[in-house]
């Protein structure tokens, strides 16, 4: 039924297209810098670079978003955000002096745009009942585990297969070809909001939205310390490739309950379905640094992904509820600052004690 609104199926592909670099940037930028470094604590450091920059960077680019149009943001944004990547990728094969990786890691997290937040505004937008919406978000959430499900391993597998900097090299394809091609679908994006007198009061006043982004923040902390301590934990068993099809399991299990949720919209109390979905991760990863095998690893890894898409789903929409329609794109995009401050700490504190104890120490964050 989604669907039958005009231009959502050419919207919906250019978005997931987009999106993959979200799935391996991080993963790419560890490979690479371990590769080179062969220091967790290095890569912890580059990665989480990005994703502080890109906690700031994607909320004032969803704000100029909602304020000039994405046809027009999304553009020059993109095209700061590739040149910056590149230019990380080349300094580090160069060797050049860390803080250089450092500053050119936080450019290209600030001009990365946050093509969820963009897509979700859309839909709000073009959804004709809270039914739809519903499944709508849950599309989306669905399709963010869509590239997370194929994204690491193609990730870990161009970088074992042809080398480190490849996996950098695909996912900046995937973001210009995805994000130039949603930027040109103009006929389903809201319209600018012309707001007279200044921006209005700052949305981070709204009690909602401060307890959401708390909640986004500690799971990006999962997210962020599964990661990196994934990588090191197949490499300790001496198969690097390994971690991506272990955090595509993650990613496979948070998809499969996304389409549960999207098929049946409205069947559980939003507060209730987040409660259920953070017990469950919480609850599940806490047995993931006693495990030992691969294939305990990956069944710890899919139970704790069950939970995952509960609670961003439910998240979303209660941020849809609650908040200014001519402030979306900057609402969902100040919750999903959250997880990436909350990936970026996690990231560098599992790097750091990895590289002191080893990966169980990681996944223990």
């Amino acid at each position: 039924a989604i669907f039958a609104h005009p231009g959502t199926k050419i919207m919906t592909v250019a978005a997931l297209i987009g999106r993959f670099p979200m799935a391996m940037l991080g993963l790419a930028v560890t490979l690479l810098v371990v590769a080179e470094t062969a220091s967790y604590a290095t890569a912890g450091a580059v990665a989480a670079s990005i994703t502080l920059a890109g906690a700031v960077g994607g909320p004032l680019g969803a704000r100029l978003a909602d304020r000039f149009g994405q046809h027009r943001v999304i553009p020059p944004l993109l095209g700061i955000h590739i040149a910056a990547v590149t230019s990380l990728t080349v300094a580090v094969l160069a060797a050049t002096p860390f803080w250089s990786w450092l500053l050119l890691g936080v450019l290209s997290g600030l001009t990365g745009p946050n093509l969820g937040a963009m897509v979700r505004t859309r839909w709000a937008g073009i959804a004709s009942n809270p039914r739809e919406l519903g499944s709508a978000f849950a599309l989306e959430s669905t399709l963010d585990e869509v590239a997370f499900v194929v994204g690491p391993p193609l990730a870990t597998g161009l970088a074992v297969a042809v080398a480190p900097w490849s996996a950098i090299a695909a996912g900046m394809l995937m973001a210009g070809s995805g994000g130039f091609w949603l930027a040109a679908q103009r006929g389903t994006q809201p319209a600018p909001t012309v707001r007279a007198g200044g921006a209005g009061p700052p949305i981070w006043r709204s009690a909602t939205l401060q307890v959401i982004t708390a909640l986004m923040l500690l799971m990006g902390g999962t997210f962020g310390a599964l990661e990196v301590a994934t990588v090191a934990f197949a490499e300790e068993r001496g198969s690097v490739a390994a971690a991506g099809y272990l955090l595509g399991i993650f990613a496979l299990a948070s998809g499969l309950t996304g389409l549960v949720l999207g098929a049946r919209p409205g069947n559980w109390k939003l507060s209730n379905q987040v409660l259920v979905g953070t017990l469950a991760l919480a609850v599940t990863t806490a047995a993931l640094p006693f495990i030992d095998g691969f294939l305990g690893y990956a069944s710890g890894m899919f139970a704790a992904g069950l939970g995952v898409s509960a609670v961003l789903i439910a998240a979303m929409q209660i941020i849809e509820r609650s908040l200014p329609r001519t402030r979306l794109t900057e609402s969902f995009a100040v919750s999903t600052s959250g997880l990436l401050v909350g990936s970026a700490a996690a990231i560098a504190l599992a790097g750091a004690l990895i590289d002191a104890a080893g990966s169980s120490a990681g996944v223990a964050v």
